[in-house]
């Protein structure tokens, strides 16, 4: 290994594992950089008499990484590696470079069957992980990149910390009626929103489900089931409009989802040509409001900032994020998705909250990470009483505190589900 490679002189120690991934198995983008480990291997063990083609999945993922410093992985994998019987993958492993993915198994009857594990190399002087994705993770370092439709460029994008202010004191009964027009009216009279609040802060969350009024949502459902099912970026989850772009966020270490911005606030409804559209119009008309504004600082109890607002889709079989620290003031938040699924038969609704096909959201505490300085070899099981999950679901809007330590994120979403999720998202700093 040392000779074909032209590693550092190597250990003696060999890590070693048998890893079976079953139909919709997969593991998220990463370096492999952990202590010592220098070569990494895989030998392909999956059943011999049958071809493993690319519709089955389970591809071992290449990323291409920028030229930025520090470097970062693409969104898109620059070369796929089929799991064929008796073949062996051998690549070094390199902080910022050696970035790759396990694709998910589409196949319903095979398993992918591998050994593997690394090579450590024996002067650790000569070996750094800096930069290694695990260790950035790990100490909440925090970047964010885009890429637009066919262009190989990625950009580094900079958070935006407050873009607007609320207050509770001023929340009024014209606000109540504007509202009303778009909410659910269980959630608009003095007694929920007394309820809620309650909720709030005595548990740190809750779900509304039927948070958009029927009529409203009946719209949605009728554009939602009109999306075409595509998870290709280059095509993606939309029609042409000229009203809105569209970016694949990342890197992949971190997320990925399709993000869609307007150059525009919302027009008239008879404007809307598709799914992306009609959630600008709502998100326009509802959440960008100063009546929406008043109503959510009345229902979290103090005033606050609105930071970050976010239209997204995660497509089946591609996007998911991971738990990383967002960028922070130090202060709480408040952090609300409103999350569109096509659930709309009984056994879609199955599918989607048995948690087989993922796509929900997981809410960890902060001191489930207190302890850990470096990223573990040996991984143990989280504390479950620290984590909250919620389910995808259409209609419903879920809100969350977060300590300013706290994480969020997105199942990755196997390509067995009913469709892609669909997410507005808005954090709001707590005052």
């Amino acid at each position: 290994i040392q000779t074909i490679t032209g590693s550092p002189p190597l250990d003696s120690r060999v890590d070693c594992s048998c890893n079976v991934y079953p139909p919709g198995g997969h593991l998220l983008c990463h370096d492999d950089v952990i202590g010592t480990r220098c070569i990494s291997y895989i030998i392909y063990l999956s059943e011999p008499g049958e071809a493993w083609k690319p519709e089955d999945g389970g591809a071992l993922e290449l990323y291409p990484t920028t030229t930025t410093a520090p470097q970062l992985p693409k969104a898109v994998p620059s070369k796929n590696i089929l799991p064929k019987w008796n073949t062996m993958v051998i690549f070094s492993i390199e902080p910022g470079k050696s970035f790759h993915a396990v694709q998910e198994v589409y196949a319903k009857h095979k398993a992918r069957v591998s050994i593997s594990g690394w090579y450590h190399v024996a002067d650790k002087t000569t070996f750094s992980t800096e930069n290694a994705s695990a260790q950035t993770l790990l100490n909440g370092s925090y970047v964010f990149t885009e890429q637009r439709p066919n262009d190989t460029v990625v950009d580094i994008i900079q958070p935006e910390l407050v873009s607007r202010s609320a207050s509770k004191k001023s929340f009024s009964e014209n606000d109540r009626r504007y509202l009303a027009e778009w909410i659910n009216e269980e959630y608009l009279d003095h007694a929920g929103m007394a309820r809620m609040r309650q909720q709030y802060v005595t548990e740190g969350n809750m779900l509304l489900q039927q948070f958009l009024k029927s009529k409203v949502a009946d719209e949605a459902k009728t554009w939602l089931i009109s999306e075409p099912k595509e998870h290709d970026f280059h095509k993606p989850c939309l029609r042409k409009n000229i009203n809105y772009s569209l970016a694949l966020c990342g890197p992949p270490h971190m997320r990925r989802f399709i993000r869609y911005k307007y150059k525009h606030d919302a027009g008239y409804f008879h404007d809307v040509n598709d799914f992306p559209g009609f959630l600008h119009y709502i998100r326009t008309r509802i959440f960008n409001s100063e009546s929406f504004g008043r109503w959510l600082a009345e229902i979290v109890g103090c005033d606050l900032d609105i930071a970050d607002e976010q239209i997204r889709c995660f497509r089946p079989g591609l996007d998911y994020t991971v738990a990383v620290q967002q960028p922070t003031t130090g202060q709480s938040r408040a952090s609300m998705i409103l999350c569109f699924v096509d659930d709309f038969d009984v056994q879609k609704k199955q599918i989607w909250s048995d948690g087989e096909v993922g796509g929900y959201v997981c809410h960890l505490k902060s001191a489930s990470f207190n302890d850990a300085k470096t990223p573990a070899e040996v991984y143990k099981n989280e504390d479950e009483e620290k984590v909250v999950s919620i389910d995808a679901a259409f209609n419903t809007l879920s809100l969350i505190k977060q300590e300013y330590k706290d994480f969020n994120f997105v199942k990755f979403i196997s390509k067995a589900a009913p469709s892609c999720r669909w997410d507005i998202v808005i954090d709001a700093l707590l005052k």
